[in-house]
């Protein structure tokens, strides 16, 4: 779980699909890309991790475009794990410095 979460470069946006989940409840993948800014495919590519490792459930189990996702029964009894792992991951990304290598810097480049 913690390789999942903080060890990946997309733990950032699955830690924040699960918080997203244990708030709101069962959503499908439109709704949750909508509701965190993020792009339809990379909540596709997230939420495919998560169900393969058991912490996310879809209903209908099959790749319908609807499904609903919803952590699964693992992660509800224990989550006091996401309440202890979630505000501290917040946290880090909350802090971080902006890229050095972003549009402003390529402005400055190209003057």
């Amino acid at each position: 779980m913690v390789y999942l979460l903080a060890r990946t470069r997309g733990g950032q946006n699955r830690c924040r699909i699960l918080r997203l989940l244990q708030r709101e409840g069962p959503l499908n993948a439109n709704q949750i890309a909508g509701l965190l800014g993020l792009h339809y495919t990379t909540v596709q590519h997230h939420l495919t991790r998560l169900v393969r490792d058991d912490v996310v459930a879809a209903s209908p189990r099959d790749d319908s475009y609807g499904a609903l996702f919803f952590l699964t029964y693992q992660m509800e009894k224990n989550a006091e794990f996401l309440d202890e792992i979630l505000p501290g991951f917040e946290r880090s990304t909350s802090t971080s410095t902006p890229s050095t290598g972003g549009p402003a810097k390529l402005a400055v480049a190209l003057q």
